[in-house]
């Protein structure tokens, strides 16, 4: 940044030269916004916080911003004004990252909508009550033999790109959250994506044990 300034400076620029750099500029200092944002999904407390899940989930979308625009992908945000789960905020920001990641990544090519809905729901089996969130993109869809497997630590259809843990850690961090995640599915055909359903429940005295 600090070289962009002095070359931005030279006397010797012509117009166009000067408009490019400044557009570097701008958006280098965009990625170092971005690498911030990221950074904090790291800085964890030890113990559970309250969690406001909606808004996680929004501070997570600004890194995407971007992204959405130059795929043509229309955001559609449903969420609920909700109370406060119990919970570690750097984990949750990380499972939503993963999720939505995955979402843009599947429309990068051809556009679509990505959904997100966050609802506050008794738990039908399981008698809780909790937050209910649907992460819904009109991807390309996760074929049936792919999809038994997309949980399994070093997993991918990246192939260079992808670590193949990402829903691995996803499913963890649900999972210490004493939540639940499921997918569906369609691949091919007219109507094609996929929908991630997470269950996450609000603990019953306050507190997690």
């Amino acid at each position: 940044m600090n070289l962009l300034f002095l070359a931005v400076e030279d006397p010797s620029l012509s117009g166009d030269a000067r408009e490019m750099l400044l557009h570097a500029d701008q958006e280098l200092r965009r990625v170092g916004q971005m690498a911030k944002r990221s950074l904090g999904f790291f800085r964890e407390t030890s113990t559970m916080v309250a969690v406001d899940i909606p808004a996680i989930i929004r501070e997570v979308l600004q890194i995407f911003t971007r992204r959405l625009e130059v795929s043509g992908i229309t955001l559609k945000d449903e969420m609920d004004d909700l109370p406060s789960l119990i919970g570690f905020p750097g984990e949750l920001r990380q499972l939503f990252a993963n999720l939505i990641g995955n979402a843009v990544d599947a429309m990068a090519k051809s556009g679509g909508e990505l959904r997100l809905r966050a609802t506050s729901k008794l738990h039908p089996r399981r008698g809780e009550s909790g937050i209910v969130l649907l992460i819904s993109d009109t991807g390309t869809g996760i074929a049936p033999e792919i999809r038994a497997r997309i949980f399994e630590p070093f997993f991918t259809t990246k192939n260079d790109v992808g670590t193949g843990l990402g829903l691995y850690v996803s499913q963890n961090i649900v999972e210490k959250h004493l939540g639940m995640i499921r997918v569906r599915s369609v691949a091919g055909g007219t109507r094609h994506g996929t929908v991630f359903k997470i269950f996450l429940p609000y603990p019953m005295d306050g507190k997690r044990h």
